[in-house]
């Protein structure tokens, strides 16, 4: 085998391993995931829009600036109709929020987790979501459960009775 034929072979074998990488990746994303952080992102850069510099969130570079705008994010943010948001979804904005900026942060090694990084941050969040639970927005929201009337007619149901054939 000729030394050009083997880098064709070899140059083949890495565009295939890295479309496969690709391909992978792509196929790994849930759909759902991916659209709620782009309409939580779309939501905190409308927010940012003029009241901090111009620049996307993944371009913020130092992690205290992050905290701040991150934590005036959360302690302004409201629906559209101005009702506050539940707990639940205050946690989703969170998590979309790290996924994005752990995938696209200018900052290496960004944990919007880590506390001590931080911290004004997570105090808001604590505040915010202690607020919503006092107002009962931090309520699971649960299935009615079965009436009395509903239990004795699954109950008395023919099937349960031992003598339908199985």
């Amino acid at each position: 085998m000729s030394k050009e034929s083997n880098k064709r072979a070899q140059t083949s074998k890495a565009n295939e391993y890295n479309s496969n990488i690709e391909f992978f990746k792509e196929f790994g994303q849930v759909k759902s995931t991916t659209n709620a952080t782009k309409i939580w992102l779309r939501n905190l850069e409308e927010f940012r829009r003029g009241k901090f510099v111009e620049e996307k969130i993944e371009y913020v570079s130092s992690a205290q600036e992050l905290d701040k705008q991150l934590a005036t994010y959360i302690a302004e943010m409201k629906q559209k109709n101005g009702q506050q948001y539940s707990a639940s979804s205050i946690r989703c904005a969170i998590a979309a929020i790290h996924r994005h900026l752990v995938k696209n942060s200018v900052i290496t090694g960004l944990d919007l987790h880590n506390q001590a990084t931080f911290p004004t941050f997570w105090e808001v969040i604590n505040g915010k979501i202690k607020l919503l639970s006092d107002l009962g927005l931090n309520a699971a929201k649960g299935a009615d459960a079965l009436t009395t009337d509903e239990i004795s007619t699954i109950l008395n149901h023919k099937i349960l009775d031992g003598t339908t054939p199985e």
